[in-house]
């Protein structure tokens, strides 16, 4: 009786966080908004974060899990791109191999700068030594960076050209091929 009695307990408990995690998802959709990684974006974050498109990359000062200190104008005269992640967001984790490899691949020619969601250091580098992320990794501890490029969904990337200009941002997974893309307009690997 007893096993009867909790196996009812939690189908209505699985129930009930199902109906809860639809209505939440509705809801979202319902105010104009879509799950990006694990957070819910709406037209009008995505308006701000695109609105920086075409104009200077707003400048940053960032430690990376090193403890070296790296400056986005600093980057000048190299194609950069700059990937918002977090360690527990799937589709940032998924995305790294190919951000990896493009790293590699073009490394005379473009830095790839990866900006932590304000994770602990130690969880940062626990992560990139199982990823073997070798691209420099930033920490953004109090969200002042990713407040400055309006992040509200990780991943998002931004793809600056050699003259400090954002010329095209990205939110949510990005393949090989899309990536090919946003590099070419940044003048990688034309």
């Amino acid at each position: 009786m007893k096993t009867s009695t909790t196996n009812s307990l939690l189908i209505v408990g699985g129930i009930a966080v199902v109906l809860g995690i639809g209505t939440l998802l509705m809801i979202g959709c319902l105010l104009g908004g879509y799950l990006v990684g694990a957070r819910l974006v709406n037209s009008d974050t995505e308006d701000k974060t695109q609105s920086l498109i075409d104009v200077e990359a707003p400048d940053f000062q960032l430690s990376t899990i090193t403890g070296e200190t790296l400056q986005l104008s600093e980057l000048q005269s190299k194609a950069v791109m700059v990937n918002f992640w977090a360690s527990w967001c799937n589709p940032c984790v998924a995305e790294m191999p190919t951000l990896q490899a493009f790293s590699e691949k073009y490394h005379q020619d473009l830095i790839i700068l990866g900006v932590n969601a304000n994770e602990s250091q130690r969880d940062v580098v626990g992560f990139v030594e199982q990823a073997g992320l070798t691209f420099p990794i930033l920490l953004d501890p109090g969200s002042k960076v990713e407040d400055l490029y309006h992040i509200r969904a990780f991943p998002t990337s931004f793809f600056i050209d050699q003259e400090g200009i954002v010329r095209a941002v990205h939110i949510g997974t990005l393949s090989e091929s899309l990536l090919d893309g946003y590099l070419e307009q940044i003048g990688v690997g034309k």
